[in-house]
């Protein structure tokens, strides 16, 4: 039995990715900040405001249902020797979906690392609940040490690091040739290296372990008042801190000079992050009880259940756009708002209309007949 809310859940993460990334298409990540920064008024608003309510936020709710989809295909597979026959299978055609994004499209992919993490997931399904908790714990918790031991130890810096000057960027992404850019990709995606293996994969492999505990316990379907609510409440004064007293609170720490306090400031920007996502995954399927609610949220299902197909096509669309129609660097923060709501649009109707034609999407399809294992 098909779970419609997760499908409609990730149709809901899919938007918030397309918002996130249609910013790192049309402009250099490691020029992020020079570049985005310079806008002021309300388009610094709109910089400010995707940045606190989308980023990461829904990479944190499509990591999550990784894990949830796992232990619903988990439960699918009668004889459990075979799950990780199958489970590896169709982890090797996903990082091979990911190579073939990062090397045509994206330096920015989900795929690869999601499937070389995926391998894991059918050891720790078998640990008891308490094991599969502390492994999280430890894992999400990652970029805390690292934090905490940046103040004290003196190491290059993880995070991404220019290639080119912004100017040349630009050039190079707009009016490049297709071998430029390949080339320029590449270089990007092993600068991110050191980034997304502190600050990025821990917390995938995380939310996939949360995700299969909550697949487990049937979050989907059990979801009530008694665990929404004070989650909610919890969230929302967290998040409410953080976005009108971030500094203040950050100001409250003496972590400069204290490993205790640098700690604690680690540890409370983790727990807000987690918090957020959190609190999108717990309202959206608390509204989903709602018959008004999920009647608005209905179609959200459509591109969720085409969501390989969909994040692919979103690449290949913003590379058009951006890459090889010139628009690299030339459009304001709120006209790619904009942008990202008319593909999204695109994308609803396509795949409300691909479904009634057929069960899955290409892609998905694809991956199912790739990934069957003979008996």
């Amino acid at each position: 039995m098909r779970l419609h809310q997760i499908d409609a859940l990730r149709g809901f993460a899919l938007f918030g990715i397309l918002i996130v990334n249609i910013f790192v298409f049309h402009a250099p990540y490691s020029h992020y900040t020079a570049f985005y920064g310079k806008f002021e008024g309300l388009e610094g608003l709109v910089i400010e405001n995707m940045i606190f309510f989308f980023g990461g936020k829904f990479m944190f709710i499509y990591a999550f249902l990784f894990g949830y989809s796992f232990w619903l295909q988990y439960q699918k597979i009668k004889d459990k020797n075979r799950l990780s026959a199958y489970w590896n299978k169709r982890m090797l055609i996903l990082a091979i979906f990911g190579l073939l994004h990062i090397l045509l499209l994206s330096y920015g992919d989900i795929l690869l690392p999601y499937a070389l993490l995926g391998l894991s997931l059918p050891f720790f399904v078998r640990l008891k609940d308490r094991w599969v908790i502390l492994c999280f714990l430890l894992v999400y918790l990652i970029p805390v040490y690292e934090f905490v031991l940046r103040g004290f130890v003196n190491f290059p810096s993880i995070f991404i690091q220019p290639i080119l000057p912004l100017e040349e960027y630009i050039t190079s992404y707009s009016s490049g040739d297709v071998w430029e850019i390949f080339k320029l990709r590449l270089k990007d995606y092993f600068s991110l290296r050191n980034e997304k293996l502190i600050m990025y994969i821990p917390k995938e492999l995380a939310l996939f372990l949360t995700g299969m505990l909550a697949g487990k316990y049937q979050l989907a379907q059990r979801i009530s008042w008694r665990l929404a609510v004070p989650f909610i409440i919890v969230a929302f004064g967290t998040i409410g801190a953080m976005f009108f007293f971030r500094s203040q609170i950050i100001g409250l720490f003496d972590y400069e000079n204290s490993v205790v306090q640098r700690s604690l400031l680690g540890l409370t920007i983790q727990f807000s992050e987690f918090m957020h996502g959190g609190l999108y995954i717990i309202g959206f399927l608390f509204l989903w009880k709602n018959k008004m609610a999920q009647k608005l949220l209905y179609l959200l299902q459509f591109p969720g259940r085409l969501s390989l197909t969909n994040y692919l096509v979103q690449s290949l669309i913003c590379s058009i756009i951006f890459n090889y129609m010139g628009y690299y660097g030339q459009l304001l923060p709120s006209q790619l708002i904009i942008m990202a709501f008319v593909i999204f649009i695109i994308q609803v109707i396509f795949s409300y209309w691909w479904l009634q034609k057929h069960a899955q999407g290409p892609i998905e399809k694809l991956w199912r007949n790739w990934s069957s294992v003979k008996s």
